[in-house]
């Protein structure tokens, strides 16, 4: 699924969650974004990150630019998913069943 629907007729960006959901950029809220976060750390293969250039078309310059900071920071969440996981793995790993059944 895309994450972002670029509509050239109205000049907005919706961003698509998972649950089917969508919202104007414009009203997208810090925890709407740590919600997408929190999927795409989940399931990344889920959702498609949309290329910069899909946002050129855009005449709208505030909602080109607010697409295209959020874009650029779900990318580089999305680019770093493995190490995240990997680095919280390792210091908070699995304890034993024996130790859980205690």
């Amino acid at each position: 699924m895309n994450l972002l629907n670029v509509n050239l007729q109205k000049q907005d960006i919706t961003i698509n969650f998972y649950e089917g959901e969508s919202k104007s950029i414009k009203d997208v809220t810090r925890e709407d974004l740590l919600s997408i976060m929190e999927k795409i750390y989940e399931c990344p293969e889920n959702y498609r990150l949309n290329k910069p250039e899909e946002l050129n078309e855009l005449k709208n310059d505030l909602v080109k630019a607010i697409g295209i900071q959020i874009l650029q920071a779900l990318e580089d969440f999305a680019s770093n998913v493995e190490f995240l996981k990997n680095d919280i793995d390792s210091a908070f790993p699995e304890l034993p069943d024996d130790i859980l059944q205690k």
